[in-house]
């Protein structure tokens, strides 16, 4: 979604807002451009192109957590996804502007991680609250 112009009259309290939004649209415009390498070759009648795509985290071994039945893997294929626990009882997923938590069917959030994936501390999360995770990353 596109950041409207800024507009004459605003307040400072909005201008600063104004030029925050700007800048986190650059920097998604980046990082979503970042690892992606496209290369077309063409030659007399065929043109071929490949596509190279950075690593990204695809599986997360979750183990230790005092909330045994949310501990096991998690897998996804694309980064723009959340994971799905191997047994499909549960899944971490990311909600926007919030953080990335563990799932679980049987009784819902059970832990959450508020840093970039992979760099962070997952602590206890109501109603499940499981405390102790220790978690594995692995990137494709």
């Amino acid at each position: 979604m596109a950041i409207p112009s800024q507009q004459i009259g605003w307040s400072q309290k909005s201008k600063l807002l104004w030029n925050i939004s700007k800048q986190l649209e650059t920097l998604s415009g980046i990082m979503y451009n970042r690892g992606t390498t496209t290369t077309t070759t063409t030659t007399s009648s065929t043109t071929s192109t490949t596509t190279t795509i950075a690593p990204f985290i695809n599986t997360i071994i979750i183990s230790n957590g005092s909330y045994t039945d949310a501990n096991g893997t998690y897998t996804r294929s694309t980064p723009s996804q959340g994971f799905t626990k191997t047994d499909e009882n549960g899944y971490i997923f990311f909600v926007a502007g919030d953080g990335w938590y563990i799932f679980n069917a049987g009784i819902g959030n059970v832990a959450k991680n508020i840093s970039t994936l992979g760099t962070g501390t997952w602590e206890p999360w109501a109603p499940g609250n499981s405390s102790g995770i220790t978690a594995e990353y692995f990137y494709s």
